[in-house]
């Protein structure tokens, strides 16, 4: 089992959800030039919303991602859009 870190299980959920929903909002917030971009957000805050609501925390529905999984694909998720700079154009 992994111990808690320094943000509780619940909030961590609720800060998923969020981040999730912000992805998928971004492109339409801040006017991506890019249909990659806007696909690459939007994709990527789907898993996210799905992965929160798959996983065994206090806030996942379904319950079937061990959270150690649910770890791992954080930082793959995390990974993957450190790797893929999403472009923005801010206020022109």
């Amino acid at each position: 089992m992994l111990r808690e870190g320094p943000i509780p299980a619940f909030a961590h959920g609720l800060i998923g959800y969020a981040f999730g929903i912000l992805l998928i909002a971004a492109p339409f917030l801040f006017a991506f030039e890019s249909s990659a971009a806007t696909a690459v957000a939007i994709v990527a805050g789907v898993t996210t919303l799905l992965v929160e609501a798959a996983s065994d925390l206090p806030t996942g529905l379904a319950k079937v991602i061990p959270v150690g999984v649910h770890v791992v694909l954080d930082f793959v998720i995390a990974g993957a859009l450190i790797g893929r700079p999403v472009p923005v154009r801010l206020l022109r």
